[in-house]
């Protein structure tokens, strides 16, 4: 258990990263919702206890711990299950969109169209 606990300092930075990336999203509307930022935010300060298992033998902290393995377990597998429906829907709403934009250019994808 402890390679999959020790590691939680790339997993806590790759929710930061994502959290700032959908904070600095700009596009209305934006391809993540801002929730999805605060979700990332979260789940990056519950992985944090996980590197405690190195110093606890028992309790809150141990390997078997609530606080250093259970929370961090279900945290890890409802984030995957969340970013995992967002990236699907995010993916179908972007294809939507890519579709109406060509719709509007044309058959030709808006090329040899001369302006009036």
């Amino acid at each position: 258990w402890f390679v999959f606990l020790f590691n939680w300092q790339p997993f806590s930075l790759w929710c930061v990263l994502i959290a700032v990336a959908i904070f600095n999203d700009h596009n209305v509307p934006g391809i993540y919702p801002r929730w999805v930022g605060y979700l990332n935010l979260w789940a990056a300060v519950f992985f944090v206890p996980a590197g405690l298992v190195g110093f606890f033998k028992q309790g809150l902290f141990a390997w078997n711990g609530l606080g250093a393995f259970w929370i961090p377990f279900f945290v890890f597998f409802g984030w995957i299950v969340a970013m995992t429906v967002m990236a699907f829907r995010a993916t179908t709403r972007l294809s939507a969109w890519d579709s109406a934009v060509a719709a509007l250019r044309g058959p030709l994808g808006g090329l040899g169209q001369e302006e009036v």
